[in-house]
């Protein structure tokens, strides 16, 4: 598919200046942190299931 290399790098700057407006504001602020947090912990649980 012509230029699907250059376009990860156009939704890579568009989810990082998502990421930048979210910041601006309190509310969004903790909606971000408190997301970042989940994501952790959901990756954190993930890695220590055993495998079946």
């Amino acid at each position: 598919m012509p230029g699907a290399s250059f376009t990860d790098y156009i939704i890579l700057v568009f989810l990082f200046i998502v990421l930048i407006i979210l910041c601006i504001e309190k509310q969004t602020l903790i909606a971000l942190i408190l997301t970042l947090a989940w994501f952790a912990i959901l990756a954190v649980a993930s890695l220590t299931q055993k495998k079946a």
